[in-house]
């Protein structure tokens, strides 16, 4: 548990900047 709790704010941090960078990419796409 210890070590599932430290791996996960990085994790959830990846996966926000992953959320970002695909709704920007999306935005870009639909605006061009």
């Amino acid at each position: 548990l210890r070590g599932s709790k430290n791996r996960n704010p990085h994790q959830i941090h990846a996966w926000l900047v992953y959320a970002v960078i695909y709704v920007i990419v999306s935005t870009v796409y639909a605006i061009t």
